[in-house]
C-alpha cells in the first residue's frame, strides 16, 4: 500500500495538543502501540493507514520523530501563531499571584499544561527593539496555547528546570564564603588555579523517575585550601593550619543552602529537598589540600516531560 505522508523535522512544525495526546500514553510498555501513535499523532495520519504500513517504514519514521524530540531545547523569547506576535513573560517576578497560581497549579499537568502556557506566552502590544511589552493575563485565552509550537511550549518547560540548578548556584553564588560555582565532573576543574577557592562543586549523581516528580541525587562540596603556618604553635586542637576554620566555614555555606532547599525561595521554586541532607567532612584532599564538608541530598521537581 502506497502512502504519501509528511514527517515533520523541526519540534516547531508539532503542536502542543499533538504534545497533549501522545503524552496521554505514559504508562503504555508496547512499543509498537507507541510507535503507532507516535505516527498517528504526529504525521496526521488515521491509524488504519498506519497500520498498513511496512514494519521497516514504521521503525525508519520514529526514529526520525525520536531524533527530533532528542535535542536541546533552548528558551524561545518570541513566536508568531495565527498572524499574532507572543513573547514569553519578560519578568517572572512581575507575575501577579493569581498567574502564579495558575503557572504552580498547571506547569506538571500534562493534560492542563496549555493552561501554565497561557501565563507565560502572551499576545505582544508594544515592542521597541528586543523589548517588548506583553498583554495582560487572559484565562480565556488557553485554549489557543494549544496550538502554540512544540518547541516553544519544550523550550520554556526546559527553562524550568535550568532555573532550578542556575537558583542553587546562584544561592552559592550570594555567600560571601563562596567565590566559585562549578558542576561536571570535579577533575576537569583546574583545582591549582588559587583565585577560585572557596569553591562550591555539584555533581548529579543519579535521576530517579517517578509519575509525577524527578528526585535528583546531588552532592555539593564545598572546600577551600588549608594554609599551613610556618611558626611553631602550642594550640594543640588547632595545630599550625586553618583547617578547622575552613571546616567550619564551609559547613556553615552548606547549611544555609539546605536550610534555603527546605523552607527559602528554591522551595517556593518547586525545587523541594526531599527527607534529610548528609553532609561528610572532608580533609587533603586532591593536589593541595583542600578541606571542606560534602552535602548529599535528594531534590525533587515536577516530572513534565512525557514519553517522548
Amino acid at each position: 500500500m502506497k502512502v504519501n505522508l509528511t514527517i515533520p523535522t523541526s519540534l516547531n512544525e508539532l503542536s502542543l495538543s499533538q504534545y497533549q495526546e501522545f503524552a496521554k500514553l505514559e504508562g503504555q510498555q508496547q512499543t509498537t502501540a507507541i510507535q503507532l501513535k507516535m505516527i498517528e499523532i504526529f504525521c496526521n495520519v488515521p491509524e488504519v493507514v498506519v497500520r498498513n504500513m511496512k514494519a521497516t517504514d514504521i521503525s525508519e519514521i520514529c526514529e526520525i520523530l525520536n531524533n527530533m524530540f532528542d535535542t536541546e531545547h533552548q528558551l524561545i523569547n518570541r513566536f508568531s501563531y495565527n498572524g499574532v506576535e507572543y513573547g514569553f513573560i519578560p519578568d517572572l517576578d512581575d507575575m501577579s499571584f493569581g498567574e502564579y497560581m495558575d503557572l504552580d497549579t498547571f506547569i506538571g499537568d500534562n493534560e492542563n499544561i496549555h493552561r501554565a502556557i497561557n501565563v507565560l506566552y502572551r499576545p505582544i502590544k508594544l515592542k521597541k527593539g528586543d523589548r517588548y511589552i506583553i498583554e495582560d493575563y487572559d484565562t480565556n485565552t488557553s485554549e489557543d496555547a494549544k496550538n502554540f509550537p512544540l518547541d516553544a511550549v519544550l523550550g520554556a518547560i526546559v527553562f524550568f528546570y535550568t532555573l532550578g540548578k542556575e537558583t542553587i548556584k546562584t544561592q552559592l553564588l550570594s555567600d560571601v564564603n563562596v567565590n566559585t560555582v562549578t558542576t561536571g565532573d570535579i577533575f576537569d576543574i583546574d583545582l591549582s588555579k588559587q583565585s577560585i577557592f572557596p569553591l562550591s562543586h555539584i555533581v548529579i549523581n543519579s535521576v530517579t523517575t517517578q509519575e509525577q516528580v524527578l528526585s535528583f541525587n546531588i552532592t555539593v562540596m564545598a572546600m577551600d585550601i588549608v594554609d599551613e603556618s610556618k611558626e611553631k604553635t602550642e594550640d594543640i586542637f588547632r595545630g599550625n593550619n586553618n583547617e578547622q576554620d575552613v571546616l567550619n566555614t564551609q559547613l556553615a555555606v552548606l547549611n544555609k543552602l539546605v536550610m534555603v532547599l527546605r523552607r527559602g525561595t528554591l522551595y517556593s521554586d518547586k525545587f523541594q529537598l526531599e527527607g534529610d541532607a548528609t553532609l561528610e567532612p572532608f580533609y587533603e584532599r586532591f593536589d593541595n589540600r583542600l578541606a571542606g564538608f560534602a552535602a548529599t541530598m535528594d531534590i525533587v521537581i515536577h516530572n513534565d516531560i512525557s514519553i517522548c
